[in-house]
């Protein structure tokens, strides 16, 4: 997918399918995926989280995961 025509509303709903769909993915994968900085994919993050049950496990591997109640 070429990410670089997309609205940042349109790169946070790709993120946020993926993680609903179980994938999990670091900040530098979702940077390289939507062709933004790091820095651009932690702020993408951080807002979805804001809105859906998706958390970035620091304890570890840093990895972006949807919440899964039995965790």
């Amino acid at each position: 997918m070429d990410f670089d025509s997309y609205t940042a509303q349109e790169r946070a709903a790709w993120v946020a399918w993926q993680l609903a769909t179980g994938v999990e993915l670091s900040t530098k994968e979702i940077a390289e995926h939507l062709s933004v900085t790091r820095q651009g994919a932690e702020s993408i993050m951080n807002r979805v989280s804001r809105v859906a049950p998706v958390y970035k496990d620091v304890d570890y591997d840093g990895r972006w995961r949807k919440f899964n109640h039995t965790t």
